[in-house]
């Protein structure tokens, strides 16, 4: 039913719910999963600060992923690829459901920056109303 499968994660406790049941969802259908992870960016850009800030999210976003890739390895999943990208992170989840084919995308409610949330509109509900196949909000 769903050849490709997309799991948004932040290592938050709805992410971890979600990668969970994308993974029983991956190992049910035989489907490809797709873990994405996007990694905060500096607000202003430029200067020798910003640069290492930024690599310091990535090299976090690079644990972050690598930690569900060994989730799925241990959950015996066949066919998992993880995603880093840098950036709006509704925007790259959008981006890589599209590249990828995707004809399911899994996420949290919540991710880890439910303040920020609150004054920009939230990362699952962007993403729900951006893209055309189904979403599935864990809670």
């Amino acid at each position: 039913m769903f050849k490709n499968i997309l799991v948004a994660v932040d290592g938050s406790e709805y992410s971890d719910r979600a990668f969970e049941i994308a993974v029983d969802l991956a190992q049910k259908y035989g489907s490809r999963l797709f873990i994405v992870h996007v990694a905060h960016q500096s607000m202003s850009s430029g200067t020798k600060v910003t640069a290492h800030i930024d690599e310091a999210f990535l090299d976090l976003g690079r644990e972050v992923v690598d930690s569900y890739s060994r989730k799925a390895e241990e959950r015996n999943v066949q066919n998992a690829s993880t995603i880093l990208k840098k950036g709006d992170a509704a925007q790259k989840i959008i981006e890589a459901v599209q590249a990828e084919n995707c004809e399911l995308v899994v996420i949290g409610s919540r991710g880890k920056g439910a303040f920020k949330e609150l004054l920009l509109g939230s990362v699952s509900h962007k993403v729900t109303n951006h893209v055309k196949c189904p979403v599935l909000v864990v809670r």
